[in-house]
């Protein structure tokens, strides 16, 4: 994952989404206990543990996993844009 990226955008919604073993409810609770990818990737095992399963923490930690999932983010995010489709998180304004 992107360093800066915030994982309530979007493309942080979706790479989450991309994670083995990271569904909808997992995916949002990361991205409302941790703010960027920084902060997420940073966090201690026991803080993580309050929000996330110990498969997750796995996935989380190991750096082969986040990078392909960040690109599959970007894909579905340059297919959307190529049919004018606009994607939002659920933790957007609109």
């Amino acid at each position: 994952m992107a360093p800066d990226m915030e994982t309530r955008s979007a493309e942080g919604m979706l790479t989450l989404l991309n994670l083995r073993g990271v569904g909808p409810r997992t995916a949002q609770t990361l991205a409302s206990h941790f703010l960027t990818a920084t902060e997420l990737c940073e966090a201690s095992d026991e803080r993580l543990q309050k929000v996330a399963s110990r498969s997750v923490i796995r996935t989380l930690r190991d750096p082969s996993q986040l990078g392909p999932a960040q690109e599959k983010a970007h894909e579905i995010l340059r297919q959307c844009a190529k049919h004018a489709i606009r994607v939002v998180s659920c933790f957007d304004a609109e």
